[in-house]
C-alpha cells in the first residue's frame, strides 16, 4: 500500500457555439496584457485552452496567459465541456457518464511527461452528510475532506497528473468512476486515518470494495495550514502513484496475479520525477533504489534490506498465498476456496513480496523478449478479456450464496462444523453453479494465461533467464 502525480490532456472536438450563460457560450476572454477576444470554450489540452470563434475557427492559448477570472471560469466549467477519455461532448446536466468507457492506454511509456502548473481545477461541491465531510472536486476526482483538511493546489495537481501518467502508460486506465468521479478521502492526521479505516502500518490505501482511496496528509509530507504545500514530492509520489495505479486498474484487479497487481504499482512509482518531469526511460534507476532501500526490520533499531523471493514461486501464488507469506512466511497449496489468513504482517516479508514483484514486472516490461513488454501486455490483454465471463460468474455465484443463506434459515437445515449442511429430504437446496474453469473458483484466473508470459519455458527456466537479464542490465540485486 503506497504513493501519486501529473497533468491533463483532453481529446478536443468541435462543440456547437451557443450564446447565453452556458460554459459553451461565446464570451469575452482577456489575456494578461489586456487584449480581448470573443470565443467559446472547447477544452483544455496540456496547459493550453482551446477556444472557438463564432465563425468556427479554433485557437489555442496558454492558460497562464489568460486573466485570473478566465482561469477561474475554466476551472469551474471544464468538467461540463469534454470527457477527456472519449473526447465526446458531455451533457450539460452534470456528472460524466462513462458506463461505456473503453480501455485506453499508450502503446509504450512516453519518453517524458511534464506535470502542468498552469491551471487548477479544484472547486467546492457541497457537503456529504453521511461521511461528515466537505466535498471538493477537480476534473476527475472528488475529495472528501475531514475536519482539519483544506484542499491544496498541489494535492489536486498530484491526482490529476498521476491520472495522465497512467493514461499514457501501457497499463492504461481500466476503471470507470462512480457518478463521474474517482473518490479520495483525506484525513488530517495518521491517527484520524486509522480511525477512519486505514490499515495500521500503511500510509495510504485503495479499498477495492468501497472504491475509495484513503490517505492521511501527514504521510505525504504536506505542511499543515496554510496551504498544505508539498514539502517532499518524492515521498508523495511513492504512496500516491502506487495506490492510484490500483484505483485505475480497478475493473481487472480480481483477475490479475498479486505479483502484477503490486509489481505494476511499484514499477509506476519507481519512474524518476525531477522538477515536475517524469522520465519513464530511467525507471531502472528507481527499481535499483527500491530493491536496495534499507528498512526497519520491526525489531528495535535493526535495519535490513529485504531479500528477494524465488520468482518462479512468486509467478503462481494467489491472493491467499500472498497474504499468508506476509504473515507466516509460508506458502501452502489452496485446492479449495481461498480463506484469508489472520494475523499481523511482517514488514520484511511484505517488503520482499513487493520488491520481488517489482523485479518480475521490470523483467517482463523491459528485459524479456523484444524489451518492449510485448508479452506482458499480451498477458494483460488476455486477462482483461476474461472480465465479462468473470463478472457473469461472480453474479451467478453471489445469487447462489444469497439463495443458500435463505435456504439455511429453513426449519430442519443444520450447518455442520466442516461448512457443509444437512437438510430434510423434502427440501431442495439451490443448485451450486459450476465455474467456467477450475481457476475461477480458486481466484486464479491469471493462471489460464501464464503460458503467454512463459513462452515455452518452465517457471524455473523463466526465473533463471530473468535473473541473468537483470544482472546483465546492471541492476544490483540485494544480498
Amino acid at each position: 500500500m503506497r504513493p501519486c502525480l501529473l497533468f491533463l490532456s483532453l481529446a478536443l472536438g468541435c462543440a456547437a457555439i451557443l450564446y447565453g450563460e452556458s460554459p459553451r457560450a461565446v464570451r469575452n476572454w482577456t489575456d494578461t496584457s489586456g487584449r480581448t477576444l470573443q470565443a467559446a470554450l472547447l477544452g483544455f489540452d496540456s496547459g493550453q485552452v482551446a477556444l472557438q470563434f463564432p465563425d468556427g475557427r479554433i485557437t489555442r492559448l496558454q492558460a497562464a496567459q489568460l486573466s485570473e477570472a478566465d482561469r477561474e471560469f475554466i476551472a469551474r466549467h471544464i468538467a461540463e465541456v469534454f470527457d477527456p477519455i472519449t473526447g465526446k461532448e458531455v451533457p450539460m446536466s452534470g456528472a460524466v457518464k462513462r458506463e461505456e468507457m473503453s480501455f485506453t492506454a499508450g502503446r509504450s511509456w512516453p519518453s517524458s511527461l511534464t506535470a502542468t502548473q498552469s491551471l487548477l481545477f479544484t472547486r467546492k461541491a457541497g457537503y456529504d452528510e453521511a461521511m461528515g465531510c466537505e466535498k471538493h472536486r477537480s476534473r476527475r476526482f472528488e475529495y472528501l475532506l475531514h475536519r482539519g483538511v483544506a484542499i491544496g493546489d498541489d494535492l489536486a495537481r498530484v491526482f490529476e497528473g498521476t491520472y495522465e501518467l497512467l493514461r499514457s502508460s501501457p497499463w492504461g486506465i481500466q476503471a470507470s468512476p462512480q457518478d463521474g468521479f474517482f473518490r479520495v478521502e483525506v484525513f488530517a492526521s495518521t491517527a484520524d486515518y486509522h480511525a477512519g479505516g486505514g490499515p495500521e502500518g500503511s500510509s495510504g490505501v485503495y479499498l477495492l470494495e468501497q472504491r475509495i482511496f484513503k490517505l492521511p496528509l501527514q504521510s505525504l509530507g504536506l505542511m499543515l495550514p496554510p496551504g498544505y504545500r508539498l514539502t517532499d514530492p518524492a515521498r508523495a509520489m511513492a504512496t500516491l502513484i502506487h495506490e492510484m495505479t490500483h484505483m485505475m486498474m480497478h475493473d481487472v484487479l480480481d483477475l490479475l496475479p498479486m505479483w502484477f497487481t503490486e509489481g505494476s504499482a511499484e514499477y509506476t512509482a519507481c519512474i524518476p520525477y525531477v522538477s515536475g518531469v517524469f522520465s519513464p526511460p530511467k525507471v531502472g534507476e528507481g527499481v535499483m533504489r527500491a530493491l536496495n532501500h534499507p528498512m526497519n526490520s520491526g525489531f528495535g533499531d535493526q535495519v535490513v534490506i529485504a531479500p528477494l523471493l524465488p520468482l518462479a514461486q512468486l509467478l503462481e501464488i494467489n491472493m491467499r498465498q500472498w497474504h499468508e507469506y506476509g504473515i507466516t512466511g509460508a506458502v501452502t497449496p489452496a485446492p479449495g476456496p481461498a480463506v484469508m489468513p489472520v494475523g499481523r504482517a511482517d514488514p520484511v516479508r511484505m517488503a520482499s513480496l513487493y520488491n520481488s514483484s517489482l523485479l518480475l514486472t521490470y523483467y517482463f516490461m523491459n528485459l524479456e523478449g523484444d524489451r518492449k513488454g510485448t508479452r506482458l501486455l499480451q498477458f494483460l490483454e488476455a486477462v482483461r478479456k476474461e472480465q465479462p465471463r468473470w463478472n457473469a460468474w461472480r453474479e451467478e455465484l453471489f445469487r447462489y450464496l444469497a439463495a443458500r443463506d435463505e435456504f439455511m434459515k429453513k426449519p430442519g437445515v443444520v450447518k455442520q462444523p466442516d461448512g457443509t449442511f444437512t437438510y430434510p429430504t423434502y427440501l431442495n437446496p439451490p443448485p451450486q453453479p459450476v465455474p467456467p474453469r477450475p481457476e475461477y473458483a480458486r481466484g486464479e484466473v491469471f493462471k489460464i494465461h501464464l503460458p503467454i508470459l512463459l513462452n515455452g519455458k518452465t517457471p524455473q527456466e523463466m526465473q533463471e533467464a530473468a535473473l541473468q537479464a537483470v544482472v546483465a542490465a546492471g541492476i544490483q540485486l540485494p544480498r
